[in-house]
């Protein structure tokens, strides 16, 4: 699995925290972005933000993705 959670340092000395919370209509990620000026404080709100947040919908460009699998 990828590492969902960016972390930066940014020059005012802050660290700033990306996390993706959906998808808009195009299926392009859309991104929230926290801020803290310490780095355990802004892992545990990323950690709460992700989990709370609704996770990706299956609808993406107003039609529902389908898998189908062929047997072999």
């Amino acid at each position: 699995m990828k590492n969902i959670m960016n972390i930066y340092k940014r020059k005012d000395g802050r660290f700033e925290g990306r996390i993706p919370f959906g998808r808009d209509d195009n299926g392009n990620l859309k991104y929230r972005y926290l801020y803290s000026r310490n780095l355990t404080e802004l892992k545990e709100k990323m950690l709460y933000a992700y989990t709370t947040s609704e996770k990706y919908s299956p609808v993406v460009g107003g039609k529902t993705l389908q898998i189908n699998i062929a047997p072999f």
